[in-house]
């Protein structure tokens, strides 16, 4: 397993090589990097913006930026260095999503390391980890919290106040009462 160390010594090349590319990302924001335990995403960023009507790219001031990636998936050296450099792309293309831009200046970041931006990941190791780790967590749900009418439901690992009293909350959907068992 790779260690947080060595986690922070890869986000510190990305991020330098990031900064030397686009210098003006960073002037008035620093990303910060997060580990998470998900299972639904490799990387993640979430930015906040000083004046959210702005439209030109370059002329976005970013309050806050902060970059999650997962530590329970098994991704090696090469997959955090790309994730890395995914997430720093959505940073230095603030608002473009998954657009053209966003993939040239996350390709420019990449290059150094020879990767290439993608959406999607097609490593197998991703793929199983998540069914792993999604057929884990619901072994350990113990309650399950549903709807009567509609069939939506919720799991939970202790007995907290949903499972305890069921009635007192509504289904989201079509506003019923709640009901709960044990697992």
């Amino acid at each position: 397993d790779i260690t947080d160390a060595q986690i922070l010594k890869i986000w510190y090349e990305v991020k330098a090589e990031a900064k030397v590319l686009y210098p003006h990302f960073f002037e008035h924001c620093e990303p910060e990097l997060y580990q998470d335990s998900s299972y639904r995403h490799l990387g993640l960023c979430s930015q906040s913006f000083v004046n959210p009507s702005e439209k030109n790219v370059d002329k976005i001031r970013q309050s806050r930026c902060i970059i999650t990636i997962s530590s329970c998936l098994g991704q090696d050296y090469d997959q955090i260095r790309k994730t890395l450099c995914h997430e720093l792309g959505h940073f230095v293309a603030p608002k473009e999503n998954h657009s053209y831009l966003w993939k040239a200046r996350a390709n420019k970041i990449g290059t150094r390391w020879g990767l290439e931006a993608t959406r999607l990941t097609k490593n197998e190791t991703f793929q199983n980890a998540a069914k792993e780790m999604r057929a884990k967590k619901q072994s350990e749900d113990k309650y399950r919290v549903y709807c009567p009418e509609c069939g939506s439901e919720w799991r939970y690992k202790t007995q907290c106040g949903i499972v305890q009293n069921p009635s007192r909350y509504r289904c989201g959907k079509c506003k019923s009462s709640l009901k709960s068992e044990k697992i």
